[in-house]
């Protein structure tokens, strides 16, 4: 799928992609306590903007190019900050990685078939922090 279809769904969608990757957060993994739910909002809000500019910037997918040196910058020290509050490193991951449900969600609606990169079904990874 070319970027500019990834850009388009993130621009027109992203306030949904957001409400609903939250929603599946708050009713699955999130820990209550550790942090404050415009916390959460204000950090998933950040990586939804981050990743449209880094696709914007560089539609190579190389994350190593500058276009995803904020991102890469922002996956740090939610690391770091996640890690301070609490969250272990398997949180951290599911949280991110969940993003993908809500966002293939809105790719296939938006694109049909030639979405066919994305899986029908596609799954919350987790990581399990111990292997």
């Amino acid at each position: 799928m070319e970027s500019s279809k990834l850009v388009t769904v993130l621009a027109r969608q992203g306030e949904e992609i957001l409400s609903e990757w939250l929603r599946e957060q708050a009713a699955t993994v999130r820990r209550r306590g550790l942090m404050k739910d415009t916390e959460v909002r204000e950090e998933a809000s950040e990586l939804l903007r981050l990743l449209r500019a880094a696709v914007q910037a560089d539609a190579t997918g190389d994350l190593d190019a500058p276009g995803w040196r904020e991102m890469r910058e922002l996956l740090g020290r939610m690391s770091r900050t996640r890690g301070e509050l609490g969250f272990n490193p398997s949180e951290t991951a599911t949280f991110v990685l969940s993003f993908k449900s809500p966002l293939f969600r809105r790719l296939r609606e938006a694109h049909g078939p030639d979405a066919g990169a994305f899986s029908a079904r596609p799954q919350v990874e987790t990581v399990d922090a111990n292997n």
